[in-house]
């Protein structure tokens, strides 16, 4: 008799642990009730990891695929290229907040996807003052000093201890999960590049530097574009083609988007494995048109020149005088993917800027920081309450008949024209 009530005791609590379980899980992400709090062992991030995960509820709601937008919109098919849509980026991808002393922790990658995020910038610098120049993600001001909390058991990064491999795993793990196929964006946008001590090859420090950046990606890889039915994508290849194809082709796939002059890696001496080889792995190259941002440059080394990609700030675009504003919108307009930031990094964008930026000029992504109240203006009808990736209005659309193909790189340049296959990096979490 004992046996049977025991029996009976161990099915209801199997039934009870899978009905909370399944419930806990909406569409890939952990109902916030019951997810762990993992930065910071003394849970003093835990209030803030709440008040994010609270903002990701209120703003998630039910967000449409971009196919879905593409019919409501009434779109034809030669108007579906990736350019002609607006998408919701997260500034400070990794970090939960506030700006000043914030934390990071990958559960804030998670929380942005489930707020509809699908472009995520990656800050990228070093904290040589106190752990060399090992690249990470990190938070600083407009006087390049650190914001986030100060953790030395974590702080200096590393192969097997990097912040931006736990942020790609989170991504990794969530961005595809149950119905969700709309593509990521990663803009690898690099604050500075490691200093030349005049002792070394300054090509092969930074190659160094960059392949440390490739190896914290490894967990997005698998989902790297670079060989298509519509081209070759890898090494800045055909970034035109890759701007003017169908968004439901980057269906669960991931692309990375950079300022940095990767292009030391096409002069490298032996060819480097794909998989750490950022040259390879990076489908488009930002470049500006009035503010430097980081390492950018106003210039790319890739289709003889020509530009494709921009990374700016807002208030270049709001300084534009009035009769240089159609011009401009024109630039973009025949298919270079802009970004903004704000030039101080704190600063919020407010919505009449992100409404002249968008309507006027057509920039695709004024990225946000997922703690800010001021940002609920994005989560309105209007914005991305629906969707992640809205269509641009017709007259800031691509025209689809003007393609520039670049010509192939020479072969040497090729990492043997290798396929990515992420690393195994040992001991990381």
């Amino acid at each position: 008799m004992l046996d049977i009530v025991f029996l009976v005791l161990l099915l209801i609590g199997v039934a009870i642990t899978t009905y909370v379980f399944s419930d806990s899980i909406l569409e890939g992400f952990a109902d916030n009730n019951t997810a762990k709090f993992n930065c910071g062992k003394d849970g003093s991030c835990n209030s803030q990891m709440k008040l994010v995960q609270n903002y990701a509820d209120a703003r998630g709601g039910s967000r449409s695929s971009v196919d879905q937008a593409i019919e409501e919109d009434g779109m034809e098919d030669q108007e579906t290229c990736l350019v002609n849509f607006y998408t919701l980026g997260c500034r400070f991808a990794g970090y939960l907040g506030p700006f000043a002393q914030g934390y990071f922790a990958h559960e804030a990658a998670t929380s942005a996807l489930k707020m509809g995020c699908r472009t995520f910038v990656f800050e990228i610098d070093y904290f040589n003052e106190l752990c060399d120049t090992y690249p990470r993600l990190v938070v600083r001001n407009s006087a390049k000093i650190s914001q986030s909390v100060i953790n030395k058991a974590t702080d200096c990064n590393s192969i097997t201890n990097s912040n931006i491999f736990d942020t790609c795993t989170a991504l990794a793990q969530t961005a595809f999960s149950g119905s969700i196929t709309d593509p990521l964006i990663i803009v690898l946008y690099v604050l500075r590049d490691p200093p030349d001590n005049g002792k070394k090859d300054y090509d092969a420090v930074r190659r160094t530097y960059y392949t440390q950046i490739a190896q914290g990606l490894a967990p997005l890889l698998p989902f790297a574009v670079t060989t298509t039915i519509d081209g070759n994508f890898y090494r800045q290849m055909n970034e035109s083609v890759l701007l003017k194809t169908d968004i439901r082709n980057f269906k669960k796939k991931v692309l990375f988007f950079s300022n940095a002059s990767t292009e030391v890696f096409r002069k490298a001496p032996t060819p480097v494995p794909t998989d750490q080889d950022l040259d390879y792995i990076v489908n488009l190259r930002l470049t500006y048109t009035q503010t430097p941002l980081g390492v950018t440059l106003s210039t790319s080394p890739n289709s003889n020149g020509s530009i494709f990609g921009r990374l700016d700030s807002t208030e270049a675009y709001k300084e534009v005088p009035p009769d240089q504003i159609k011009s401009t919108a024109d630039t973009i307009s025949t298919g270079t993917w802009t970004i903004c930031l704000s030039p101080e990094p704190n600063e919020i964008v407010p919505q009449e800027t992100t409404e002249l930026l968008q309507k006027k000029f057509g920039i695709h992504c004024i990225p946000i920081q997922i703690w800010a109240p001021e940002y609920d203006y994005m989560f309105t009808k209007d914005y991305y309450k629906i969707y992640s990736y809205r269509p641009k209005p017709p007259p800031l659309r691509v025209p689809m008949n003007k393609v520039i193909i670049a010509g192939n790189p020479n072969k040497a340049a090729d990492a043997n024209g290798g396929e990515l296959i992420p690393s195994k990096v040992a001991g990381a979490k």
